[in-house]
């Protein structure tokens, strides 16, 4: 069986979710999706019978293996200072009310902190000492983390110097605001989980249930396939069963 200009033209199809899983700028649940639909699509490699085509998958997959570990450990990193970050604010607040000025409260959070809360208060704390305002060290950790509340932040912290109020009720409240974020988005996922991993197993049967039927009745399958009008249906099925998979991604996005 050769390969169809419509094998080659899906081919791809991996290659791009893995590359949009690995961009920064989508989320921790769009590129979990991505790279799962990315592995799904892989499978139809092995439907070939080409075996340079195989051979370039692999070599594809070898080298987005680092760009993936350094998504996931971005991933990771991100979500450990969301979490902690609310916290954060609470201290820096407290500090705050107790009379100190924000640069000496970020310096003094940033002693009694550790991993990476610690350093990027440390950053925002060498741009005050720099400038005399940590507003775009704080912008710049918005902008890397994709970090909302981050610009939030710089913006009260611009306001309040040049009012000269106290930030300290400002913090709190941007603090409460991420918790219940958090809590909101968290509440979310688990609502939406089982429809999300009922959709995961749905989607991945009808191609695995062909793999298996070419494994155990490989003569039907291949007839089957040389027929121009079963191609066309196995076509309309897979490109059914992608639709599917696209769905589930945007709609967990939009939750």
């Amino acid at each position: 069986m050769k390969i169809t200009a419509i094998q080659l033209l899906l081919s791809p199809l991996p290659l791009f979710c893995w590359l949009i899983a690995c961009d920064k700028s989508v989320t921790e649940y769009e590129s979990a999706s991505y790279f799962w639909l990315g592995s799904l699509l892989a499978l139809i490699f092995p439907l070939f019978p080409n075996q340079s085509l195989i051979a370039t998958c692999l070599v594809i997959i070898w080298y987005l293996a680092e760009p993936m570990r350094e998504r996931l450990k971005f991933l990771l990193l991100r979500h450990k200072f969301r979490k902690e970050f609310p916290s954060t604010l609470i201290n820096l607040s407290t500090v705050v009310r107790a009379g100190s000025p924000i640069s000496s409260a970020i310096q003094y959070v940033a002693k009694r902190s550790a991993g990476i809360i610690r350093k990027e208060l440390e950053l925002w704390s060498t741009e005050f000492n720099l400038s005399g305002s940590p507003i775009s060290a704080i912008k710049r950790s918005a902008k890397n983390w994709n970090f909302q509340s981050l610009t939030i932040l710089a913006t009260t912290i611009a306001i309040s110097t040049k009012s000269g109020g106290s930030i300290a009720p400002y913090l709190e409240e941007i603090a409460i605001s991420l918790k219940n974020e958090l809590r909101n988005e968290e509440r979310i996922r688990t609502l939406t989980l089982t429809a999300r991993l009922q959709g995961y197993i749905t989607i991945p049967i009808p191609i695995f249930t062909f793999l298996l039927m070419r494994h155990l009745e490989p003569e039907l399958i291949n007839t089957s396939l040389s027929s121009p009008e079963t191609r066309t249906i196995y076509l309309l099925a897979f490109l059914l069963q992608l639709t599917g998979a696209i769905w589930i991604i945007y709609s967990g996005r939009r939750r």
